[in-house]
């Protein structure tokens, strides 16, 4: 069991001034809350620097939090040019840290499961209301518990969902591919899954050519080769439980417990809870209804159909460090 550094959040939460009384929210992103004047207002001077100081701690915290991935995505997006808008997505996020301190990363003994890795990927397709391009997710899981993921925007404009999606299998392969191959080194055979909710991709990356697809690029295709030879297996799943959905758009606290289950990954509230429960299982407990008293349930369920509190209101060195950090754990606790 490992879980991220709390020093980075609490130095977010603590740059907004934010205190244990003060209000959470259990969404860390929403497109919605920035206005277009907000977006064209530049920061000036030492807002700058304060600004780009803790978007990089949002985006090193982002490595071990899944469920803040998104978010801290959305907001390095704006580190050559923050905005007002860039320092509104930063205190949104500062006020969900609060509400959502923890996330703890599990990594069981079981042996089941590890003679593969799993990769689950997504796409968001022209989820830039600015620029449409598409955000790749991906979450990469080795006997059950995550060991990377990722949430990346697309270099390119994607003109069709298909393509989008197609483009987040490819870099689910490069993802899978590199972690057998550290695997290898460590004396373990492992296979690669690509597990996808797109027919559409699984159609391109299995077939040979570009068929239909007339502008897309060749230097994406071999996918088609490796998937030919077997090096990578393609698996579809539904979309509504497909974990790498969390990496991809914003995401409340309880769909991103619900969605990082598969993966190991626990979510561990500020209040509202029994002390030591992680939000999980606070969810279930909340689905079945088991609060002492018929008053607090009914307080707990209207603050949770509010969505929270309020109601809505890397370099290269580095993640290659991380992808060995967290593979170590993998491996000392599942080997």
């Amino acid at each position: 069991m490992m879980s991220a550094d709390k020093k980075h959040a609490q130095e977010i939460i603590k740059a907004f001034n934010l205190t244990e009384g003060s209000r959470g929210i259990t969404i860390p992103v929403d497109p919605d809350t920035i206005t277009k004047e907000d977006e064209e207002i530049l920061l000036e001077g030492s807002e700058i620097t304060r600004f780009r100081g803790l978007a990089a701690r949002g985006n090193y915290l982002g490595q071990d939090r899944c469920d803040v991935q998104y978010a801290t995505k959305e907001i390095s997006r704006g580190m050559a040019k923050p905005t007002r808008g860039s320092m509104v997505r930063l205190k949104r996020l500062a006020r969900y840290l609060l509400e959502v301190p923890e996330g703890v990363l599990v990594f069981n003994s079981d042996e089941e499961g590890l003679d593969k890795i799993q990769v689950y990927v997504d796409s968001d397709w022209a989820g830039c209301k600015t620029t449409r391009k598409s955000t790749s997710g991906g979450a990469l899981a080795w006997g059950g518990g995550l060991l990377k993921s990722w949430s990346t925007t697309q270099g390119s404009v994607a003109l069709s969902s298909g393509e989008a999606e197609f483009y987040a299998a490819v870099k689910g392969c490069k993802e899978g591919i590199g972690v057998k191959a550290l695997l290898a080194d460590l004396g373990v055979a492992v296979k690669v899954e690509v597990v996808q909710d797109s027919t559409a991709a699984k159609g391109t990356a299995t077939r040979i050519g570009i068929g239909k697809i007339k502008h897309l690029d060749t230097g994406w295709l071999w996918i088609q080769d490796v998937v030919k030879a077997g090096t990578v297996i393609l698996k579809k799943i539904d979309g509504r439980i497909n974990p790498a959905d969390l990496m991809t758009k914003p995401k409340s606290a309880a769909e991103a417990a619900r969605l990082s289950e598969v993966l190991g990954y626990r979510l561990v509230v500020r209040k509202r809870k029994e002390e030591g429960e992680t939000y999980t299982g606070f969810v279930r407990r909340l689905m079945r209804g088991d609060r002492r008293t018929q008053e607090e349930q009914w307080e707990t369920m209207e603050w949770w159909m509010k969505g929270g509190s309020d109601g809505g209101a890397r370099g290269r060195s580095t993640g290659a460090l991380r992808d060995i950090e967290h593979l170590s754990v993998a491996y000392v606790c599942c080997v």
